[in-house]
C-alpha cells in the first residue's frame, strides 16, 4: 500500500492491527469465552470487539484487518498469512512504527474511538436522509428520521454508540 494509505489509518486502526497481530492468539484459536477472559491477550480482545462489531468496515485498512481475523480463528501466524502485497506493506508499516505498549486501556480507547467515529457516519446520513426529506410532503417519515437523529445523538452524547447506531 502506498504511503498516502498507511498515513490515511486512524491511530486506533493501528492499535488494532498491532494487537490483530500479537502472535498470542496464533497458538490458540478463537473460542467462544473471548472477551471475557481475565488475562490481556489484545489479539483475542481486538478480535472479540471487532467480531462483533464491524467497526474496521469502510476503513483503509479493512481488508487486512479481516485477514489478521480470518488467519486467527484458523491459528495462523499473522505473519505467515498470504496477503496482497499493499496489505503486506500496511502490516509492516504500522509494526514498525509501533511506540507504545499494547495495553487494556488503550486497545478499548481504540474501540470507544471507532464506535465514536462510526456513530458520527451514522449521524451524517441520517442527516442527509432529513435533509432529502424537507423536501418532501412525507411527514411521517420525517418525524420517524427525526427521533432515529434524537436517539443517534443522544447515544453518542452517553459513549453507546454502535456501528449500527444502536447501543452496545
Amino acid at each position: 500500500m502506498n504511503a498516502p494509505a498507511a498515513t490515511a489509518l486512524m491511530d486506533a486502526e493501528r492499535v488494532l492491527i498491532r494487537a490483530l497481530a500479537s502472535q498470542k492468539l496464533s497458538s490458540s484459536p478463537v473460542s467462544d469465552r473471548d472477551g471475557q477472559d481475565l488475562d490481556f491477550e489484545p489479539a483475542r480482545q481486538a478480535h472479540f470487539a471487532l467480531s462483533r462489531e464491524r467497526l474496521h468496515a469502510g476503513s483503509a485498512a479493512e481488508a487486512l484487518i479481516d485477514a489478521l481475523m480470518v488467519g486467527q480463528e484458523q491459528g495462523f501466524d499473522p505473519m505467515s498469512l498470504a496477503l496482497e502485497e499493499d496489505a503486506r506493506s500496511l502490516l509492516a508499516t504500522v509494526l514498525m512504527d509501533e511506540h507504545e505498549e499494547l495495553t487494556p486501556e488503550l486497545l478499548e480507547s481504540a474501540i470507544r474511538s471507532l464506535r465514536k467515529r462510526h456513530g458520527e457516519r451514522d449521524l451524517e446520513q441520517l442527516q442527509r436522509k432529513v435533509k432529502e426529506l424537507e423536501s418532501r410532503p412525507d411527514v411521517m417519515s420525517k418525524a420517524q428520521l427525526a427521533q432515529e437523529r434524537l436517539r443517534l445523538k443522544q447515544a453518542m452524547r452517553a459513549g453507546e454508540i454502535t456501528t449500527t447506531g444502536g447501543r452496545s
